[in-house]
């Protein structure tokens, strides 16, 4: 259960807001954002609305000394007080879900190195824009809104 999983990663290491472990010796695996709140727990699961401006996220490039290599699903899924995300180069994968459900979010600096965009990675996004998904980057089911508002875009490269 949600409630067995906290319990177990409440004694892995904390940093820069995210909790982790090392995988292998060489790489970062975040496992959640610190303080995290389940959707099953009895109080509120996330921020409420702040006037649709937002907060800019930067995923780190490194925690405890190594790549940040590994993401969860669904780290910031259901999120209304993001407008942007950056993530890392070390990043190869975006993994299912990992923003969907984010009404502000405008913005996404994708990693140089990725490889593969997960399932509806970034539905339910609908300001989401001007992302440019370089050439052979695999992407998942319904990996983007179906809905964009106005003129955005997302833009494969050929």
């Amino acid at each position: 259960s949600l409630s067995d999983i906290a319990t177990l990663t409440n004694g892995v290491p904390r940093e820069g807001g995210y909790r982790y472990i090392i995988v292998g010796g060489l790489r970062a695996a975040i496992l959640g954002i610190d303080g995290e709140r389940t959707k099953n727990a009895s109080f509120s699961p996330r921020p409420i609305p702040n006037d649709g401006k937002g907060e800019a996220v930067a995923i780190p490039a490194t925690l405890g000394g190594k790549p940040v290599a590994l993401l969860p699903p669904g780290l910031f899924a259901s999120r209304y007080d993001i407008s942007s995300v950056v993530f890392p180069d070390t990043v190869e994968e975006l993994p299912a879900g990992i923003c969907y459900g984010c009404p502000i979010l405008r913005e996404v600096k994708l990693p140089k190195n990725l490889k593969r965009i997960g399932r509806l990675a970034f539905y339910d996004c609908p300001r989401l824009s001007g992302i440019a998904v370089p050439e052979g980057v695999a992407c998942g089911t319904w990996a983007f809104d179906n809905r964009p508002q106005g003129d955005n875009r997302i833009i494969l490269k050929p």
